[in-house]
Formats: structure tokens, C-alpha cells, sequence
């Protein structure tokens, strides 16, 4: 009795197997190696067996980009739909960080991909090469990996994104600027402040006060001008702004006064009048400045520096701050004002 035909059709180039769906005019590769041909031949067999009971709506959407453009743009996205169905509890900016990922990591590096081009081997070793810390791929990954979820749901990929293994976690210490890199990320003289951040001043100037005084993000955020104190250069710190958005109070209501540099208030003095509201507003008039904004100028500011490649946070500059703090006591002999929590 004859062997039924496969619907697919397997070749060999460049070292690896190629499969072929039938009806298709081009060879996909499977990333299988030929190295050890009666080992490899039943994988890429096996390989090309699932490829072929994929959907033919792959072509309807073509490119990752064009499946994933509707993911976190707002409360029609079929996951976010999903998760309120399940009675789950989101909020919105849970899902303004998972755009953020998409758009800034995953739509450059995938978007123009094809779904039969998408493959484990090719998003691990992008994720392994990216020069972030272990748990930032994490996060970077699971916003990816709703996106292959549904695709597998679909049935518009063949794999399932559980086979993918992204990096583990790891307790590493947060990177800090450098005494160097922090003079000239942050420069003693208003025109070359100016000159470095470019049209991101006042954002630079929120980077200024996060690293000088220890303020989380969240808070700087909040702070209000009738919480700034230019006479005896401090501020109080008595509001946050939560993920979600809404104003409340500080973390573990951390209500307290801070003093800062005389030329960080100077360069708080620089921002533009009128003095009333947030310090750091975001573009539309009552609403907060968006996390993503701070980072982003930093980022930008960073790649100024000489031989940096340091991945510095806006939340790293606030660790940078109480890392120099324990120094500086610790060279005055006065360890005992302080604990080891962080």
C-alpha cells in the first residue's frame, strides 16, 4: 500500500533543514541543523508536520506587526477583554507598560516578521542577547508572550510559547552612575544642563532631584510647587501617583521633609512658571508626567556619556542617591543612623 503524501516537502540548504507547505512557492527554515541526518530528519519532520496544520489565516495577517498592533492601545484589547471576563483586576497602567515594551523592544525586532518565520530558537537567542538585566528580559518577555499565547490560541503559530526559555532572575546589584558619569549627566552650570538634555530640560531637571534626593519616581511625579521650600531648599514629600494613575500617599505613608543641594533647587527654579500645580505635569494640563517619558530622556541623556553602556533606571538614580549616602556615613563612622534595608 502506497505511503500517503506528507503536506509538506523537506530540502536541505546552508546546513539546515527547509520545509516547504503544499500549495506554497518558498522553502521556511525549520533552525534544525543537518549535523547528524537520522537524528535531525525526524525533527524537522516532525517540525514541518505541525507548520502545516496551521491555519491559512497566517496570511491574512502576514506580519507579526499587523496581529499585534491592537495589543495594550486600550480597553478593546482582546487580553485585557479577556482578563476583566475572568474577573481579574487590571489597571491601566499595567497596561500602558506592556505597550511600552511592545512598541520600544518587540515590534522593532519582530514586526516585520511573518507568524510562520516566528520560531523558540530565534526569540530566545534575541532575548539572551539583549543588554538589559535578567529580570528587565522578564518583563519584556511576558508582555511577548500574551501576544504568542493568542497566536497559539489562533492556531496561527505552530509552538507553544511555554517551550521558550526566557532568562531567570537574578539579584544583581542596580547600576549606578559613576562620580564622573553623574557630573556630566548633571552638570554644575545651567547652559550646559541645557546643552545635554536638549529639549528634555525639565525632565532632566526631575533626574537631577531623584538623584540628589532619594525621591522615588512615583513621588517626584507628584510633587506639587507648594511643597517646595526654595528658602531652606527642601520639600516635602506627601503625595505619589499610583500605577493606575490616581494620586495618594507615599509608599508605606512615608510622609517626610527632604532636604536637597542648593543647585538642584536652582535648577528647579529654572523650569517654566506658571508655579502652581504639579512640578512634572504631563502634556495634557492636570494630568501626571508618565514614567515611561523619564525614562526615555534618560536613556537618551545616557547615550551621551563616554563608554557607557550601564542600563541606569530612573529608579536606579534614587539606589544611586542612598547608595552614596551609606558611603558618606559610613566614612564618618556614623553606620549606626542606618539599617540594611533598602
Amino acid at each position: 500500500m502506497a505511503r500517503p503524501a506528507e503536506p509538506y516537502s523537506l530540502k536541505k540548504r546552508a546546513g539546515y533543514w527547509y520545509f516547504r507547505i503544499r500549495g506554497e512557492t518558498v522553502y521556511h527554515s525549520t533552525g534544525i541543523p543537518l549535523s547528524n541526518e537520522r537524528a535531525s530528519r525526524p525533527r524537522a519532520e516532525a517540525y514541518a508536520s505541525r507548520r502545516a496544520v496551521v491555519r491559512p489565516d497566517v496570511r491574512v495577517y502576514g506580519t507579526f506587526a499587523s496581529y499585534a498592533v491592537r495589543y495594550f492601545l486600550d480597553e478593546t484589547c482582546p487580553w485585557w477583554t479577556r482578563q476583566i471576563g475572568r474577573g481579574k483586576t487590571l489597571n491601566t497602567e499595567t497596561r500602558r507598560q506592556h505597550r511600552s515594551r511592545l512598541e520600544i523592544h518587540i515590534l522593532p525586532t519582530f514586526g516585520r516578521h511573518r507568524l510562520d518565520e516566528l520560531s523558540p530558537n530565534a526569540i530566545e537567542q534575541w532575548l539572551y542577547e539583549l543588554d538589559y538585566s535578567s529580570q528587565t528580559k522578564r518583563h519584556i518577555f511576558n508582555t511577548l508572550a500574551i501576544i504568542l499565547k493568542d497566536l497559539r490560541r489562533d492556531q496561527l503559530v505552530s509552538f507553544d510559547p511555554r517551550e521558550i526559555a526566557p532568562p531567570i532572575p537574578r539579584n544583581n546589584e542596580r547600576a549606578i552612575l559613576t562620580d564622573r558619569q553623574a557630573t556630566t549627566l548633571f552638570p554644575d552650570n545651567v547652559s550646559r544642563f541645557r546643552h545635554h538634555w536638549g529639549r528634555a530640560f525639565p525632565l532632566g531637571v526631575m533626574c537631577a532631584l531623584l538623584y540628589s534626593s532619594g525621591l522615588r519616581t512615583s513621588e517626584a511625579r507628584a510633587l506639587e510647587w507648594n511643597a517646595v521650600d526654595p528658602l531652606n531648599c527642601g520639600i516635602k514629600v506627601i503625595r505619589t501617583v499610583n500605577r493606575d494613575g490616581r494620586i495618594g500617599p507615599p509608599k508605606a505613608n512615608s510622609f517626610r521633609a527632604v532636604i536637597i543641594p542648593r543647585w538642584t533647587m536652582h535648577l528647579l527654579a529654572q523650569l517654566p512658571k506658571p508655579r502652581t500645580g504639579c512640578v512634572f505635569g504631563g502634556r495634557t494640563p492636570g494630568t501626571s508626567l508618565q514614567i515611561g517619558s523619564v525614562n526615555h530622556a534618560l536613556q537618551r541623556a545616557l547615550t551621551k556619556l563616554p563608554n557607557s553602556r550601564a542600563h541606569i533606571t530612573p529608579h536606579g538614580l534614587r539606589h544611586g542617591y542612598n547608595t552614596r549616602m551609606r558611603q558618606l556615613l559610613a566614612a564618618a563612622g556614623m553606620e549606626r543612623v542606618f539599617d540594611n534595608s533598602r
